[in-house]
């Protein structure tokens, strides 16, 4: 995984100090130059060992958090992320009509359309029992834990690629849909914005 380096201040008192943030694989090191001393902090993170496709992952975010909220069943049991298309499976009672197909994906290309800054934050795991459903977390995991938030659209504890704003998506559609016993299957597909 290609390492990602980004500088950002920080106001302490009346100075302003600059941070480097580097975040290699899955070892983040902060260092905080303060004074001409400088503190280390560092946060051990879970291996992760997937390499998704940033704008899709990002979609999948989306599809999932409002997923969640219309429906209440929670986000997908069952995915598969790649480049070219993705499917979600969820646990409903009834199958979605193709109006509310299409208003998921209206939703979604609103939000891409926003281009909101994706963003990451790193949390205690005590934190993130109060915030998030722990039940999919895996047992071994690190006690700081990495968060993802779309603006305000979603939230979600995770150590995947994304996007830095969702400008990058695309345009999102729902290429098919199936229901059978209790599961709804939703197959989507980007078209990436031209450079």
């Amino acid at each position: 995984m290609a390492g990602r380096l980004c500088e950002f201040e920080s106001h302490l008192g009346h100075k302003t100090e600059s941070i480097l943030l580097s975040a290699l694989g899955f070892f983040v090191l902060i260092t905080v130059f303060i004074k001409q001393r400088f503190l280390l902090i560092f946060m051990i993170l879970n291996e992760h060992n997937k390499q998704e496709f940033p704008p899709m992952h990002t979609a999948e975010h989306l599809l999932n958090g409002e997923m969640a909220r219309r429906y209440s069943c929670g986000r997908a049991f069952s995915a598969h992320l790649e480049r070219k298309k993705s499917k979600l499976d969820y646990h409903l009672d009834n199958a979605l009509t193709a109006d509310e197909i299409k208003s998921l994906e209206d939703y979604i290309n609103t939000i891409v359309k926003e281009d909101v800054k994706v963003s990451e934050e790193f949390i205690s795991h005590e934190e993130a029992m109060r915030r998030f459903d722990m039940s999919r977390l895996p047992e071994d995991a690190s006690q700081t834990l990495r968060v993802i938030k779309i603006g305000d659209y979603d939230q979600c504890l995770c150590a995947g690629l994304h996007v830095e704003h969702t400008g990058e998506i695309g345009e999102f559609r729902i290429t098919s849909n199936r229901f059978q016993d209790g599961v709804q299957r939703l197959v989507f597909k980007l078209t990436l914005p031209e450079d």
